[in-house]
């Protein structure tokens, strides 16, 4: 393929006439971290209850192998698993005597709703202070938030099985849900 000179000048001077132009129409977004973090967990949110919400009543307790957690364990371990980090930080825990095998399904969505809920409003409460106090995990010294990035990537492991759960039942995933 040729390409003139002239064509390549010519695109050459209209990117530089254009930048400028679009530049001034893309004012750089400023966010805090804790609004960063609550844009993030608000669309988790959404799209963790829109793939529970996919298995049917009667399959709350599939599991592929023996070994493996149900359909529903996956998410109250989820629960369980960040309440019990922040519960480390000092943070109430409001699902300390939660029974998790004795909730169906719409009970289940409930405590999801509810735990998102909880997270947000423990990081929307948390002064500047709590939210850059450190602690340990893994052997490592992390703030509040880092804590709670932590606990999502768990959390999108466990809703990343899930979507094989999903397939093993005839159920065709949600497609994913860009940030």
């Amino acid at each position: 393929m040729f390409i003139s000179r002239q064509k390549v000048l010519k695109t050459l001077f209209g990117s530089l006439f254009t930048l400028p132009i679009l530049a001034k129409n893309n004012k750089p977004v400023r966010r805090t971290e804790v609004a960063e973090f609550l844009e993030s967990h608000r669309r988790s949110k959404v799209y963790t209850l829109s793939v529970f919400d996919q298995m049917p009543p009667e399959k709350m307790e599939f599991k592929p192998l023996p070994e493996m957690y149900t359909f529903q364990r996956h998410f109250t371990h989820c629960i369980e698993f960040t309440s019990g980090q922040l519960t480390l930080r000092g943070i109430k825990n409001p699902f300390a005597d939660a029974q998790w095998d004795k909730l169906n399904k719409a009970e289940t969505y409930q405590e999801l709703t509810h735990f998102y809920d909880w997270v947000e409003k423990t990081v929307v409460n948390a002064t500047p202070k709590q939210l850059a106090t450190t602690g340990d995990f893994a052997g490592d010294q992390v703030d509040l938030l880092r804590l709670l990035y932590i606990c999502e990537n768990h959390l999108i492991h466990h809703r990343g099985t899930i979507m094989a759960y999903l397939r093993f039942s005839n159920i065709v995933p949600l497609g994913y849900v860009g940030w």
